[in-house]
C-alpha cells in the first residue's frame, strides 16, 4: 500500500504571503482540524501503516516546490486562491471566515503571485508498506 499526502502545517512561501492569506491559511487549518481532520498527516502516515499492520514501511519525500522561474509558477504556486475560491465559501457557510475576508484572501494572494511571491513549498510525503 502507497498512500501519499501533505503536512499542511509546514507549507511555505517566499517572501511570506500578503496578511489576509495568512488569516485565511490559519483559519483554513482550524477549520480542517474541526472537522477532524489531521493537518499533519503526512507526518503520522508511517505510524498509522505500521499500526494498521503493514511492515517494511519506508517514507520517500515528495515535496513540491515551485520558483517564479519554473514553468506555470502561477497556476501551481495559485493553489491557495483556487481553494479560497472554492472551499472557502463552505467556510463561509460554517461561520469560519466572513465573506469580505474570503474575497480579500482570494483576490489579495493573485496579486502577490503576480507581483511579490518567489516561492511556494508544500510539504508531501509517500509512505508504503507491505501486509505481512
Amino acid at each position: 500500500m502507497v498512500v501519499l499526502d501533505f503536512n499542511h502545517e509546514k507549507a511555505a512561501w517566499t517572501p511570506d504571503p500578503p496578511a489576509s492569506m495568512r488569516r485565511f491559511y490559519a483559519a483554513f487549518l482550524r477549520w480542517r482540524a474541526t472537522a477532524g481532520m489531521d493537518n499533519a498527516i503526512a507526518d503520522h502516515l508511517a505510524r498509522l501503516l505500521a499500526k494498521a499492520g503493514l511492515a517494511e514501511i519506508d517514507t520517500t519525500e515528495q515535496h513540491e516546490f515551485i520558483r517564479r522561474t519554473d514553468p506555470e509558477f502561477e497556476a501551481r504556486a495559485g493553489i491557495w486562491a483556487a481553494v479560497a475560491a472554492t472551499r472557502g465559501h463552505q467556510m463561509v457557510a460554517d461561520g469560519t471566515i466572513s465573506e469580505s475576508e474570503r474575497r480579500n484572501a482570494e483576490v489579495d494572494y493573485r496579486a502577490w503571485l503576480r507581483h511579490g511571491a518567489e516561492s511556494h513549498a508544500l510539504y508531501l510525503l509517500a509512505v508504503e508498506g507491505v501486509r505481512t
